[in-house]
């Protein structure tokens, strides 16, 4: 599926869920059961540099989802599965394998993709470069 469908028929099912029980700040993730999904990892750094986690030999579950950020931009996360713990988990294992050079795991949907960043299922976004659609 195309990116551009795969956000469009994202954006259709979208339903506001705030964060933190916050109105100042809201996720629009998906209510519908749509089916788990994996994804690979890389690591990342500040200058846009990464390297696959392991090989790209890991992958991870969750979902993925469209998430707006203001009227003109949006972007893309992996909700994990297992939350924060697995992302610092990753987190560390990025540690493990590049050192400081690399510190954010990051989410891909295969070889060539854009950047995409992991999310809580509570609507915590963790760190990364993301591209904005």
């Amino acid at each position: 599926m195309k990116l551009s469908h795969f956000l469009i028929s994202i954006l259709a099912t979208a339903a506001f869920v705030p964060q933190n029980n916050s109105t100042a700040t809201a996720a629009f993730f998906p209510q519908n059961n749509s089916t788990a999904a994996e994804a690979y990892i890389y690591c990342s750094n500040d200058n846009n540099d990464w390297e696959w986690l392991n090989n790209r030999n890991i992958t991870v579950p969750g979902k993925w989802r469209f998430y707006p950020m203001n009227n003109a931009n949006s972007f893309v996360v992996f909700i994990l599965t297992g939350g924060e713990n697995a992302y610092i988990y990753l987190a560390e294992k990025c540690a493990e394998e590049f050192g400081n050079t690399y510190p954010y795991p990051q989410p891909a949907s295969g070889i060539f993709n854009n950047w995409f960043v992991f999310a809580a299922q509570n609507g915590k976004i963790f760190p990364g470069y993301k591209t904005l659609y």
